[in-house]
């Protein structure tokens, strides 16, 4: 999951810089505490209509949105921590 200032908790998930604030703050390139970031990733995260995964470079799942849980009959947090393996069907492995 990405933390303060866009760190990732196990330090291997890329990220892109987010400003939160005004237009002003932002074109300023004022910082954003973490409480910030993590309130506007998490809402950005969520919001899309489309499935979306956070997945680290070992292949484990960090955070995925609702509609990706939805749409692989999932409970929400169900999927953190497991291997992104778990969505491929055996057919296809």
């Amino acid at each position: 999951m990405i933390g303060a200032r866009g760190t990732a908790a196990a330090g291997d998930a890329a990220y892109q810089p987010v400003h939160g604030g005004t237009v002003e703050q932002a074109q300023a390139g004022a910082p954003v505490s973490g409480a910030e970031f993590d309130r506007g990733f998490s809402e950005l995260f969520d919001v899309g209509s489309d499935g979306v995964l956070l997945v680290d470079s070992r292949g484990h799942i960090l955070r995925a949105n609702r509609e990706c849980e939805r749409m692989f009959g999932y409970d929400a947090g169900a999927l953190a921590g497991r291997l992104v393996e778990v969505l491929v069907p055996d057919a296809l492995k």
